[in-house]
């Protein structure tokens, strides 16, 4: 390797700088970007100087040529992601033609063009590309997801997030490797972007990104990519690169009208509907545009409408009793927004290629599930995408690339007229906080690479910098939430609340974060190429805007601002691959990479915001609903970061092999092991060390639990290490999530009209992040539980053992069908109590694992009916030990082309959704409820409670279904 890097130093002040960088390990290339390189020779095998290579982007027209060196060679660097054509001349030779070449962003794509003497055959010399196996990122790396999948493939509501459908690997909420969707980025058009982060977000059915698919011609899930430009996401990308303009003016454009969801709520006046369209046109010779807008407003399915229940009916009377207007939930949300686009590329010259391009989403309405209480309400959301690079090659060896962009986003969430209010026995629940809140994020992003060419060689060297303002609303609701035990509870307003008090305030922090990366392409021998490459970030933390609470620390030798103020973030990237013939039929990957993820800013907001100034009062007993201003004693409340805390980190090792069958077609077996560490876990560091009482069970009770009708609180004040504090939540990041899978998948592309995709993929998740479905970090990890550090380690939130998809489409000119049917595990779950209530005491409602006792009343058809139940008989349940069955989804599209008339098309598009009507719900966990007839036994002697439980026969049945089940689109398409 010294030899290496001694040989390929380049002149001047640059050698030093690259004989490190050639030393260090990682692997890359261009994020929007690929190359085309090949050598042409004569029959005999001879390299050819001075032939004129040319290609031709079939779709956009842009035509780019250049001569071969004395070696033959040629490289056309900063290629867009596409299909070409390229042809070779040369005096005395006949002209040779290479059609279907597939580029795209990863490694480079190599082409042997032999050129045949004069006379040796007639006319031109053609031949279709066989470099199809090695497009992309390749089996193990990435899931190419289609070219122009929105014109090919059913989507509901047309979003770029709604692409990992066409994916094993990612479930519908974008959950990739078992890792949730806030891990992931999306990247667009090489930018990385990442939502702003919201509480009701944790658990939504996307991921809240509101680009549109209708404006991709390309995407790809990248799982394992070999690009150091792109960082920040410990889990995976999904790239999505834009339509360029053309060499012809070209229309693009569909209005679509969609049923309601199936709902037992009464019909909305609304119009459901969505519509596109996208141009695409030249401007003079050496420029094009793009641009494009997309509409909709769609009515969707939450599953919260109230049953017709005189328990029901009750609670709707009393709350109006009361002044408070509550209407019965009508089982319906909204998704509206509308987002636009527009990208203009210039040819400079022939060696400078400049790209500027915006993309702009505004949602008036994103359905987020309350992760606790179940409740879906709307949030409003701002996404901002823009930048600008510069493309410059220098000779055939030397290129650069220099990138700007600027991200922002915002998620905003109206007051609510009512507090949240849970009747845990009834598991209903309404309302919400009484403030509205509102999160941004703004991210200016330098980026500059260089290219060189050198021998065997393809090198790259770059740094970057980023300046972000982030500025989030994380104060706890000042109007409390409400518990009780049922409605008759509600109507007595006899329960339990728990307020805490805090300045209102959002907080507001900068960062400023440093990269270098560079990396490696190594043409090691017949067709074996090794990439190795290096990425450094740096990430600074807003300790100095931390309170130091200095009474906490005289109790407990604990600052609440320990941790280091600035972290190093190495990451690395190994990648080879094998061209076991050479003729890409046999294409073997291997590669291994170290990312790091940003530490969560929901979490940051809450470090700032409780500083010890905040505190929590908690009343049990008669309330007034829904002002009670909280009778109970306040304690400050803290929350503080370890010392040593850090940013979540993966690693991974991946191995794939893709054999070409035919023209066309492909067979891939990849496998992934995964390992993330470093996820945020939280800890009451205010909590008994050990239990004050133990349950019937022998299960922990930390303080004096009190019974109020149908649910349990702790006596306020009781079961505290220092009884001058509530709640003092330690976040420490030593929660892990280990995956690994095992991916099989054909692929036809479309052609001769048909095209065929079958992935399927079997895996295994397991992990020490309890509540990890709702960020980790923000439910504390159950204490004293027997074996408790061996009882959180187990099956993930986020395990999905088995996921498929499969689609045809059929393209009979005058008509289309396409059938797209996916099927996956559903969610797995641990059963316990309702939230609201506090068996262990521990001033945390709902956090509790049960102990399945046999004996109790009702339990025998619940064993029979889960067999999870019945393997921990006489012990506590294990951790997300319980799943309901496999989820089966079938979409169809027909389009019917009633003209063709030159360049212009109209159709007619019908699409139906979730024709299976999958039974995508949230299933209810509660094994136990309060029995509001009980009496809770304390033995202050024995220190052991009896708790009043009953068996609930609801258990696994469901609370929640988020999904809008069977619907159907007619549209209208005209493309010109």
């Amino acid at each position: 390797m010294k030899r290496l890097c001694r040989r390929q130093v380049l002149p001047g002040l640059l050698a030093a700088a690259l004989s490190v960088v050639l030393c260090l390990p990682v692997a890359a290339q261009n994020p929007a970007t690929g190359s085309l390189a090949g050598v042409v020779v004569d029959a005999a095998g001879l390299p050819l100087s001075d032939a004129l290579v040319t290609i031709t982007e079939i779709e956009t027209g842009e035509v780019r040529s250049l001569s071969t060196d004395h070696t033959g060679t040629f490289r056309f660097l900063f290629l867009f992601a596409g299909t070409y054509e390229l042809r070779v001349e040369r005096l005395s030779y006949v002209p040779k033609r290479v059609t279907g070449i597939r580029v795209r962003p990863g490694p480079e794509i190599r082409v042997h063009a032999e050129l045949m003497a004069l006379g040796s055959v007639s006319g031109l010399d053609e031949e279709v590309s066989r470099a199809a196996a090695r497009s992309g990122g390749g089996a193990g790396r990435s899931q190419w997801l289609a070219d122009r999948a929105a014109d090919v493939w059913p989507l509901p509501t047309r979003r770029i997030g709604e692409l990992g459908r066409l994916s094993s690997q990612a479930t519908d909420d974008l959950v990739i490797e078992g890792l949730p969707a806030w891990l992931s980025a999306t990247v667009v058009d090489g930018i990385p972007f990442r939502a702003a982060g919201h509480p009701l977000l944790r658990r939504a059915w996307s991921d809240g990104t509101a680009f549109s698919s209708s404006f991709t011609g390309a995407a790809e899930l990248v799982t394992n990519g070999v690009d150091v430009q792109w960082g920040g996401a410990a889990g995976s990308y999904l790239a999505a690169h834009t339509q360029r303009g053309s060499s012809r003016v070209g229309l693009d454009a569909r209005a679509g009208w969609t049923t309601e969801p199936e709902s037992d709520a009464a019909s909305s006046d609304e119009l459901n509907g969505q519509g596109s369209a996208v141009l695409r046109a030249p401007l003079g010779e050496s420029a094009r545009m793009s641009a494009g807008v997309d509409v909709r407003s769609l009515g969707l399915s939450n599953g919260e409408a109230w049953p017709s229940t005189p328990e029901v009916d009750a609670l709707i009377a009393e709350v109006a009793t009361r002044g408070v207007d509550v209407d019965r939930p009508l089982g319906l949300s909204r998704d509206q927004g509308i987002s636009a686009f527009s990208r203009f590329d210039w040819s400079v010259a022939p060696e400078h290629r400049w790209t500027a391009g915006v993309h702009f989403a505004s949602q008036s309405a994103i359905p987020g599930l309350d992760p606790r209480t179940l409740v879906t309400r709307e949030l409003e959301g701002t996404d901002l995408v823009a930048g600008m690079s510069l493309l410059s090659t220098f000779g055939p060896r030397v290129g650069n690339d220099v990138r700007i962009s600027f991200t922002s986003s915002t998620r905003t969430s109206e007051a609510s007229d009512v507090p949240t209010t849970v009747l845990a026995g009834d598991a209903i629940a309404f309302g919400g906080p009484t403030h509205s809140s509102r999160n941004d994020e703004k991210r200016l992003l330098l980026n500059d690479a260089l290219h060189i060419a050198r021998s065997d060689h393809s090198l790259q060297i770059g740094a970057g910098a980023s300046l972000s303002r982030l500025e989030y609303d994380a104060r706890p609701d000042t109007a409390g939430e409400f518990f009780y035990g049922s409605v008759a509870d509600f109507t007595t307003d006899t329960g339990v609340l728990v307020r805490t008090r805090t300045a209102a305030r959002s907080v507001d922090w900068t960062t400023l974060g440093l990269t270098g990366f560079a990396r490696d392409l190594w043409s090691a021998g017949e067709g074996v190429e090794v990439l190795v490459g290096f990425r450094i970030d740096t990430e600074s933390l807003p300790v100095d805007d931390i309170r130091l609470d200095s009474e906490w620390q005289r109790l407990s030798g604990l600052a609440n601002n320990a941790p280091e103020k600035m972290q190093l973030k190495p990451a690395g990237r190994v990648g080879v691959t094998w061209d076991v013939a050479g003729d890409r039929t046999w294409v073997l990957q291997l590669g291994a990479a170290i990312d790091y993820d940003r530490v969560d800013p929901l979490l940051i907001a809450r470090w700032i915001t409780d500083d010890g100034t905040a505190s929590t009062g908690r009343t049990a007993g008669g309330l007034s609903w829904p002002d009670d201003p909280g009778t109970g004693a306040t304690l400050p409340r803290l929350t503080l970061l370890s010392t040593g805390f850090a940013a979540p980190r993966t690693g991974r090792l991946s191995a794939g092999v893709t054999h070409r069958l035919g023209e066309g077609t492909t067979l891939n077996l990849s496998g992934t092991v995964r390992r993330t560490d470093r996820l945020p876990r939280t800890v009451d560091m205010n909590l008994l060390p050990l239990p004050a009482f133990t349950d019937q069970f022998g299960g922990p009770v930390f303080g004096t639990p009190v019974q109020v009708g149908g649910v349990l609180t702790v006596q306020p004040g009781t079961g505290r290490r220092f009884d001058t504090y509530d709640v003092v939540a330690r976040a420490v990041s030593d929660g892990w999530s280990d995956h690994w899978g095992l991916t099989v998948g054909l692929e036809h592309e479309l052609q001769r009209g048909l095209g065929v995709l079958a992935r399927y993929t079997f895996g295994h998740t397991e992990d020490n992040w309890f509540a990890g479905a709702h960020g980790g970090w923000t439910v504390p990890v159950p204490h004293g539980v027997p074996g408790s550090g061996e009882w959180a380690e187990g099956t993930s939130d986020f395990d999905v053992p088995h996921r498929a998809v499969a689609g045809a489409v059929y393209d009979a000119g005058l008509a289309q069908l396409s059938l797209l049917y996916r099927v996956q595990s559903e969610r797995p779950f641990t059963p316990g109590f309702r939230y609201g209530v506090d068996a262990n005491a521990d001033g945390v409602p709902g956090n509790e694992p049960a102990f399945v006792d046999a004996a109790l009343p009702g339990m025998d058809a619940l064993l029979d009916a889960w067999p999870c139940l019945r393997e921990s008989i006489g012990s506590v349940v294990e951790r997300n030990g319980c799943r309901g069955s496999l989820l089966h989804t079938l979409d169809m599209s027909v389009t019917a082309r009633l003209i063709r008339t030159g360049g212009f098309t109209a159709a007619l598009i019908l699409d139906a959704f979730d024709l299976l009507d999958a039974e995508r719900d949230i299933p209810d966990a509660a094994l136990y409820l309060v029995d509001p007839n009980g009496t809770l036994a304390i033995d202050t002697v024995a220190r052991t409670v009896d708790l009043p439980l009953l068996v609930n026969p609801n258990f696994g049945k469901p609370l929640a279904r988020p999904e809008p089940g069977r619907r159907l689109r007619v549209a209208l398409s005209l493309k010109w």
